[in-house]
């Protein structure tokens, strides 16, 4: 006689019993674990949405020193930020050298900038 018993332990085991001609083997299988990860990630495809700034948002600039100077070195409409737009199409120098700056997030928005002068700051790291 034959027959199968299936029973959850844990989140993601599942043991399966078999029994054939009187032998009982134990069978462990990780469908459990493969089924909560395909729902996981079918949820989090599904729920996963990514935002991107608009062209004219102002620019993150968390550096008090490096924002100043950033704002004294680009021409743009609003003397108070930089739109992604304005920052984007920035093409010259910008100097911001002996300015105090500390973090140079932001930078990655200024992309056409031709020459970058930092010198004499306390600049640890340059990722973006």
């Amino acid at each position: 006689m034959r027959y199968l018993v299936t029973s959850f332990y844990g989140l993601f085991h599942i043991q399966t019993s078999v029994k054939v001609a009187g032998s009982s083997y134990t069978v462990r299988t990780v469908y459990g674990a493969v089924l909560m990860l395909l729902a996981i990630l079918a949820s989090s495809l599904i729920f996963h949405s990514t935002t991107y700034a608009a062209p004219g948002d102002p620019i993150s600039i968390p550096d008090a020193n490096f924002e100043a100077c950033v704002l004294d070195e680009v021409t743009h409409a609003n003397p108070t930020y930089v739109t992604e737009a304005e920052a984007a199409a920035y093409n010259g120098l910008l100097d911001c050298g002996q300015s105090g700056v500390s973090s140079v997030e932001g930078l990655h928005f200024f992309t056409a900038v031709t020459v970058l002068y930092l010198l004499d700051n306390s600049i640890s790291d340059l990722s973006p």
